[in-house]
């Protein structure tokens, strides 16, 4: 049996100290990828683009940075999504809570900021630890966004301009 048939990846909670090796993405037939409680460090933006049967990610508790990454959104099958306990920062990108079978999405104790995005009815999302976050749905208790005049007065602009 080669590794390019691996279907279920878990390593998690070995101490592994070191970014996510490049191989892990010619793992194209995995469903379950679980690297959870490591100390994994580094983006991901190389390493998630082949997995068109993903059906779980568990990244959680590592020390993984950087932006979310854009590339899972070809993730098209992906139910459970853990990126909890790591460094990422910015804005949760829109597209997570409208991914077609996502169900459990975990975004805890990064460093994310900004308005939280609408998800779909079905989803289950934890975003505690998360101290600039904003908006979102009023189950998740969190403070009203603030725009600033500045910020106004730019999209009115925009507005008259288009």
């Amino acid at each position: 049996m080669s590794l390019s048939s691996l279907v279920d990846l878990q390593l998690g909670g070995n101490a592994f100290i070191s970014s996510l090796p490049l191989e892990v993405g010619h793992l194209i037939n995995l469903e379950l990828l679980d690297v959870s409680n490591n100390r994994l460090l580094g983006g991901l933006q190389n390493i998630l683009c082949n997995y068109f049967k993903m059906r779980g990610l568990r990244l959680d508790d590592n020390v993984f940075e950087g932006y979310i990454p854009t590339l899972l959104q070809t993730l098209r099958g992906l139910e459970y999504l853990d990126l909890s306990g790591n460094k990422f920062s910015g804005k949760i990108p829109t597209f997570l809570g409208h991914l077609p079978f996502l169900a459990y999405l975990n975004l805890s104790f990064n460093e994310l900021e900004g308005e939280v995005p609408s998800v779909k009815a079905n989803v289950t999302i934890s975003i505690k630890g998360n101290n600039n976050l904003c908006g979102g749905l009023p189950e998740l208790h969190l403070p009203t966004c603030v725009t600033s005049s500045f910020d106004k007065k730019k999209k009115r602009k925009r507005l008259s301009t288009n």
